[in-house]
Formats: C-alpha cells, sequence, structure tokens
C-alpha cells in the first residue's frame, strides 16, 4: 500500500503494474523517480522523453549485462541496447564497469537522438500507457491504435482537476508532472523507489526463476553497486597472516596485496557471503571477473582453502566472533552445528551439492564457464 494523500489519487498509481507484460514501465517509472529527485524543486516538473528513455536504457543494461538478467521475450529493450553497444563499439564489460552513471547517460540520450528508430521503439507505448488506471473507464471501450491520442487529450483536459501523475507535452517531448505529484513523489521517494523495486523484483523473478538474491542486485541498482567487504577482509587478512608462504589460490603468485573474489561471479550470487570468497592477486581477480572457474580444476582445491581458514579462524578469534564469521556457513549450508564445518568431509560434501548445481544453473543463464588462470 501507497501512502495515501488527499490531493492526489495514489490508488490509481498502485495500478500502473497491473497486467505488465513487459520491464518498459518499472524503468519509466524508476526514471521518473530519479528525475524528480534531481530537481529537487517544488511545483511542476517537466522531464525530457529522451532523458527518460536513456535512464530505461542505462537501468535495463545494468540487470542485463551485469546479471544476466532476461526481461522477457515481449522485451525488446536488450535488442536497442545491443544495437548501441554495436554502434558506440562499446562491449557489456565497459557498460557495466562505467563508474560515471552520467556520463553514460549522455551517451545513450546522444546516441537515442541520432536514432530515431531506437527512440521510437522505447517510447512507442510506456508513457501513454503508464497513465491508462488514472482514465481507465474512458480507455476501456477504445480500439489499442486510438489509446495514445486519448490518453494525451485526457490527460491534458483533467490535468488540473483529476491530476494525473503527468500530462504529455508533445511539442517539447517531455512530461510535466502536476505540482502535487512532484511535492508526493519527494516526500515519498523512498517508499516508492522500495515499491517499484518490489515489482520489478517480481516480475524478473516470474521469467527468471531459477535466478538467486534478485532482490540484492535490485538494492545494488539503488546503491550504485557493491557492498562493502571490511568484514571479510578482516577475516582473510587474519587468516593469511597465519599462512606459510602467501600465495594467490589461482595463480600461486605471491600474495602481498589481495583482492577478494567471488569464486561463484558477485553478478550471479548479488551477495559478499565469506563461504564465496577467496583471497587472491588484483589482476588474477580483473582477468577472471564475472566468469565461472573451471569446476574440476579449482572446486576442490577451493574447499580444502576455505576448510583451512574454517579452522584457523576458530583459534584466532573469540567463539561469538568466530561464529558470527561462520553465520552464512551454517544458514546456506544447512547444517546442524558449527563443530560440522570442521569436518573436511562434511564441509567437502557441503560445498559440492551447493556450488556445482548453481554454476550449472549459472552457465544456462549465460555466466561463462571454465575459466582458468
Amino acid at each position: 500500500m501507497l501512502p495515501t494523500d488527499s490531493k492526489i489519487n495514489s490508488a490509481a498509481l498502485t495500478a500502473v503494474f497491473n497486467s505488465t507484460t513487459n520491464s518498459y514501465k518499472y524503468f519509466f517509472m524508476l526514471g521518473v523517480l530519479y528525475h524528480s529527485k534531481k530537481s529537487g524543486k517544488g511545483g511542476s516538473i517537466e522531464i525530457e522523453l529522451l532523458d527518460l528513455a536513456s535512464e530505461m536504457l542505462l537501468m535495463a543494461g545494468f540487470f542485463i549485462f551485469n546479471f544476466k538478467i532476461s526481461l522477457g521475450r515481449q522485451d525488446k529493450l536488450l535488442a536497442i541496447l545491443t544495437r548501441f553497444l554495436e554502434d558506440t563499439k562499446t562491449s557489456e564489460t565497459t557498460f557495466v564497469k562505467r563508474s560515471d552513471r552520467e556520463q553514460l547517460r549522455r551517451e545513450l540520450k546522444q546516441w537515442l537522438l541520432e536514432n530515431k528508430k531506437a527512440k521510437d521503439a522505447v517510447l512507442k507505448y510506456v508513457p501513454y500507457r503508464f497513465l491508462t488506471p488514472f482514465f481507465a473507464n474512458e480507455l476501456a471501450r477504445l480500439r489499442d491504435n486510438k489509446k495514445n491520442s486519448a490518453i494525451i487529450d485526457l490527460a491534458c483536459k483533467y490535468f488540473d482537476s483529476r491530476k494525473p501523475l503527468y500530462k504529455i507535452d508533445i511539442k517539447k517531448e517531455c512530461i510535466v508532472i502536476h505540482s502535487d505529484w512532484s511535492r508526493y513523489l519527494n516526500e515519498n521517494v523512498g517508499i516508492l523507489e522500495g515499491w517499484v523495486g518490489w515489482e520489478l523484483g517480481q516480475y524478473f523473478q516470474s521469467r527468471n526463476p531459477s535466478l538467486p538474491a534478485i532482490p540484492l542486485k535490485i538494492q545494488a541498482w539503488f546503491k550504485g553497486g557493491r557492498a562493502g567487504m571490511q568484514m571479510q577482509r578482516e577475516y582473510w587478512q587474519r587468516i593469511l597472516q597465519e599462512m606459510k608462504g602467501r600465495k594467490c589460490f589461482y595463480s600461486d603468485g605471491k600474495l602481498d596485496n589481495f583482492s577478494l573474489d567471488h569464486f561463484l561471479p558477485w553478478s550471479y550470487v548479488g551477495h559478499n557471503r565469506l563461504w564465496n570468497l577467496i583471497p587472491v592477486l588484483k589482476e588474477v581477480n580483473s582477468s577472471k571477473g564475472n566468469k565461472l572457474p573451471d569446476m574440476n580444476q579449482y572446486l576442490g582445491r577451493f574447499i580444502r582453502k576455505q576448510h583451512f581458514g574454517i579452522v584457523t579462524s576458530k583459534e584466532l578469534f573469540t567463539e561469538r566472533r568466530w561464529e558470527n564469521f561462520m553465520e552464512p556457513f551454517i544458514d546456506d549450508f544447512k547444517l546442524s552445528d558449527y563443530g560440522k564445518l570442521l569436518d573436511k568431509k562434511v564441509l567437502d560434501e557441503a560445498y559440492r551439492s551447493a556450488m556445482l548445481p548453481q554454476a550449472q544453473i549459472a552457465e544456462n543463464y549465460g555466466f561463462t564457464p571454465g575459466w582458468r588462470v
């Protein structure tokens, strides 16, 4: 339930994602929230349709290229993004590693400006059909090819009385957020982002039923990337101090400064759980990226290294601190007590039963398998 407000029709907004067949409305609404928040002003707000289209593509690319999320067969955003990559000679890896989102927004906007066909494909329906719940009775008997123009007229006619979220200015190619809605969006932006994120997660899960941690992956968009790993680094730093001849797990190179590698890629698992992390050389971590390691070559070694870490950390930390570190192992491997982690055979079986099926699912979703140093 969204917050109510006597001056606007929040019930109509709640209904905008009913009967959704593609991702456009979710990304469109998040784009509206982003630009509303960015404007930071009261009164009505104008947002260029081109800015909303570039924001939609930016978000779609984040989820598709980072996490291999499928948007569904009817969704055309992947095809449009593929054209953008080809035209600008940009790789998927470069797209997702760009830390400057503003620059990428500008590049997408410029590309859309030069590619009318792509722009029209993104904006053909969503700015109009998004307003359908505000005029459900008037649109109920209309033929589909009449609805866009009818929505433009209705939003303008009733802008000050029934107060739809926005009206569409065709000449300026923008939407105009009603001043009462502008206030509502800014007062409730956190709640609204959470609501859209939840609805988007339901949409993603229905089309990617085997993909894990979808809520965490959506959170990564709002947080601007991954969560920090200070606690995980502390854990491995202490353990490495006890090792004779600190070496990179993959390359056996001398390990002075280290990165924490996600054995199953972070882009797949969406978390920083200790059981999936291993210290490696930074250049090796960069080389591996979001590829799946060769399970035949590395999984056994990985489990032995993890067992060493578990046993060593039990001696290094207080019991309470050690159990805090071990909690993800217990929870995710469905073990009955902490002592089971110290048993090599039990740990090996737990890892293999968890890792091998997940690696296969990740491969099925498009993550490259068989990486070796």
